[in-house]
């Protein structure tokens, strides 16, 4: 139920509605912080450096976009409204053409967020009900509310941060995450395997060993 926030979808064209329409996804593979899967011809790939989740987007052709919806709380809706919350008392801001900040209360919890996009060209708009807002900020919400980041190339890189303090902390997070994405998802693995390797297990078989 928890954690699915900053609910992010790669697209095509200006219909903004069709982020809220399922795609399968195909070709997953994943490691110890890493995961990618294909959305049609789009390249996803995730890691993690530290507290912030680092995405990756390679597009099949030009004119890809990349919207973020902030008043995502909880699983898909499909699964119904048992698990599935409205975001109080949203606040979102841009600070620049490649970077927001969002606050909102999640299930009783007040949460800040920064997302910061590294890309050509970027440009970013709010988003209310799939249609551009020029409102400062937010006071009612109105699913989905967000952003959508136009840019050049058909290459998008987001690093996303949250803090349960400030918007201050959550940027300082993102600005201590400066890894490229390859150098994140290598130390990741590693941190993961250094933790683990804690563990010695001296068995031949095979299954038990898993």
């Amino acid at each position: 139920y928890y954690y699915n926030y900053v609910l992010t979808t790669p697209f095509y064209g200006e219909d903004i509605s069709v982020i809220d329409e399922g795609q399968p996804l195909e070709n997953e593979e994943a490691r110890p912080g890493y995961y990618k899967a294909k959305l049609g011809d789009i390249l996803c790939e995730m890691t993690i450096e530290g507290g912030v989740a680092i995405h990756r987007y390679t597009f099949g052709s030009d004119g890809g976009r990349i919207a973020i919806d902030f008043s995502n709380n909880g699983l898909s809706k499909v699964f119904g409204e048992d698990y599935y919350s409205d975001v109080k008392e949203p606040e979102i801001d841009i600070v620049s053409n490649n970077e927001v900040v969002f606050s909102g209360e999640f299930s009783g919890v007040r949460l800040y967020f920064c997302v910061r996009a590294e890309c050509e060209s970027p440009n970013v708009k709010k988003i209310e009900k799939y249609k551009p807002i020029e409102t400062e900020s937010a006071s009612d919400i109105t699913s989905p509310l967000g952003v959508v980041f136009d840019f050049a190339g058909n290459s998008f890189l987001l690093r996303v941060g949250y803090s349960t303090i400030s918007y201050e902390h959550a940027r300082k997070e993102v600005e201590n995450s400066s890894s490229s994405f390859e150098s994140a998802a290598e130390n990741a693995y590693e941190v993961w395997n250094q933790y683990l390797s804690a563990f010695k297990i001296n068995t031949d078989d095979e299954e038990l060993k898993q």
